[in-house]
């Protein structure tokens, strides 16, 4: 019996661990550099679902690696991001998903068109 208690207990625990919603954390949960790094989703941070959020923490350590301007410019991508409506974000990432142009130049030019500048 108590060997069958550790594995279901083992089993819990890798389960908790794989979950999205392990992730699904507060704002004012996060550490100080995520909240930071992650600036301009504070406001649509409760609205996310967790796969999203799982998403945005995993790209931290990736954003603040960044040079500064590089990193304001993805700052300014996330503030645009969360301005677009559920509809406009969905044939964004349709749009870049179907593109053959794995340039960061020509995806950026492609964001701009969707963003309108």
């Amino acid at each position: 019996m108590k060997q069958k208690n550790m594995v279901y207990a083992t089993l819990l625990i890798g389960a908790l661990m794989l979950s999205p919603s392990v992730f699904a954390q507060s704002w004012e949960s996060l550490s100080t550099d995520s909240q930071s790094t992650l600036r301009p989703l504070r406001l649509s941070w409760p609205n996310l679902s967790d796969t999203q959020k799982q998403s945005w923490l995993k790209r931290v350590p990736e954003l603040k690696a960044m040079p500064a301007d590089q990193l304001a410019t993805a700052q300014e991508r996330m503030a645009e991001w969360t301005a677009l409506s559920g509809q406009q974000r969905a044939q964004v990432e349709e749009r870049l998903r179907n593109s053959k142009q794995p340039d960061p130049l020509a995806r950026a030019k492609l964001w701009k068109s969707f963003t309108g500048q």
